[in-house]
């Protein structure tokens, strides 16, 4: 059986046919099948056959994306508590310098601000990525 295309200029359509006797003797086609009814019977034995297993598979992909956001939550928890402490530091330092010492107090300012700016971004992006993967039920699972 080959893939070939057949119909109207107008409305191709594909057909598995079987040609070796038009090849080997001049003869006409074995075979002309259409390609959508194949494939629409492909694909309804195939989903029959896995059917037992789609809860397994629903099951599965929601532990794997419960774990992809627990790591997820977790490297975002990391990335805030180190940036944190940069602000924490930054504030420190500030803090600490005599106030007679206006350059160096300026600069120590400026690094605070910039370390609590950073610290609001990283929390911003966290509360994005962090949210709740959508996980399917068993019926959705079926269904699809």
């Amino acid at each position: 059986m080959s893939l070939s295309y057949g119909g109207s200029t107008r409305a191709r359509v594909y057909q598995y046919r079987c040609s070796r006797a038009r090849a080997q003797q001049g003869g006409s086609d074995c075979q002309v099948i259409g390609g959508k009814r194949i494939d629409r019977t492909v694909v309804d034995v195939f989903l029959e056959a896995t059917m037992p297993c789609a809860a397994d598979a629903a099951r599965q992909a929601n532990e794997e994306a419960h774990r992809e956001s627990e790591a997820l939550r977790l490297y975002w928890a990391h990335q805030t508590e180190r940036v944190r402490y940069e602000a924490q530091r930054a504030e420190r330092q500030y803090m600490a310098v005599e106030p007679e010492n206006r350059v160096v107090a300026r600069e120590l300012e400026r690094r605070w601000e910039q370390a609590l700016k950073e610290l609001e971004r990283v929390r911003a992006e966290a509360g994005q990525a962090v949210a709740s993967p959508e996980l399917l039920s068993v019926d959705e699972a079926v269904s699809e």
